[in-house]
């Protein structure tokens, strides 16, 4: 699925909170001048690897520029400072996350609804494993975050945990009610799972596919929301 198709259906998507974040997260990702192009789009892409490498200060426009083979002064053109071109870049990744996986419609049946989700994030991770790192490096570094502009992190903090309560709901639909383990402790597990398959191949799965890979981690989170 294409990221405007995904898009479009955003927009009647059927969780009003994601879908209010998906836009939140679009307009950040645009900045002040709502502009969009391929240059911008290159800028943003070679910025997040550069900046989760590197780091925020030590990356400079001269090289984000000589990354997407234009002149440092262009880079201005497109945004105002490095930190509106983090700013958009985390925005910019986070949202291409959330169409995604989030976006596209499962089946009505609870089981299959999760197993969807689950699945679609691991697929991601392993189809974006540059961008996925990148993204999981910055966000969890606060220097990082600091430097963003305010009104685009407390956007993606209020993306993070509308994508948690998504991924809760459906645990608590699946999960045993007598279990043991509280529905929010697995979703938090659940979610490191999916999220450590951005670190795929490993030794022991180098061997298989990518929907095998899958395959395997599926039953582990089905013991987890079983248990």
């Amino acid at each position: 699925m294409t990221h405007q198709a995904s898009a479009n259906q955003a927009e009647t998507f059927e969780d009003v909170e994601l879908g209010e974040v998906i836009a939140a997260l679009a307009q950040s990702s645009a900045g002040s001048s709502g502009e969009r192009g391929d240059t911008r789009e290159r800028l943003l892409a070679a910025a997040m690897p550069a900046f989760a490498t590197e780091g925020f200060r030590a990356t400079t426009i001269r090289g984000l520029a000589t990354a997407v083979g234009i002149t440092p002064g262009a880079v201005y053109a497109h945004f105002d400072s490095k930190e509106g071109i983090l700013s958009a870049a985390l925005a910019r990744a986070y949202r291409t996350f959330l169409l995604d996986v989030v976006v596209p419609q499962d089946p009505s049946e609870p089981d299959a609804r999760f197993e969807g989700l689950c699945r679609r994030h691991m697929r991601f991770q392993m189809d974006n494993s540059a961008l996925a790192s990148a993204s999981d490096v910055l966000l969890l570094n606060e220097t990082v975050l600091h430097a963003a502009e305010p009104q685009t992190v407390d956007v993606l903090r209020r993306a993070k945990g509308a994508y948690f309560d998504r991924v809760y709901r459906e645990v608590v639909r699946v999960g045993t009610r007598d279990s043991q383990v509280l529905p929010k402790i697995q979703t938090r597990a659940i979610l490191v799972l999916c999220d450590s398959v951005s670190a795929e191949p490993r030794p022991e799965t180098v061997s298989l596919d990518g929907n095998s890979v899958v395959d395997q981690y599926m039953q582990v989170i089905w013991s987890i929301v079983r248990a």
